[in-house]
């Protein structure tokens, strides 16, 4: 009997050191997955904002295009 609760505690030791790995390595996935989703965001507002500038001078040509001569 003694030997077979040796035996749980030690699978019971285990599998917390395997839980403890295992949520060490979500919580590093879960960094690189901010850092990633930040640095996309920011290329996204880059292009947004170039969006932007070509629609303000696309809207100035047609503004000149329809001016009278």
């Amino acid at each position: 009997m003694e030997d077979l609760i040796k035996t749980l505690l030690s699978k019971i030791d285990s599998l917390d050191s395997k839980i403890t790995n295992l949520e060490t390595n979500v919580s590093s996935l879960e960094t690189k997955m901010i850092n990633e989703f930040s640095s996309v965001n920011k290329r996204l507002d880059g292009i947004d904002y170039e969006l932007k500038k070509l629609n303000t001078v696309t809207k100035y040509k047609d503004t000149y295009r329809n001016i009278p001569a």
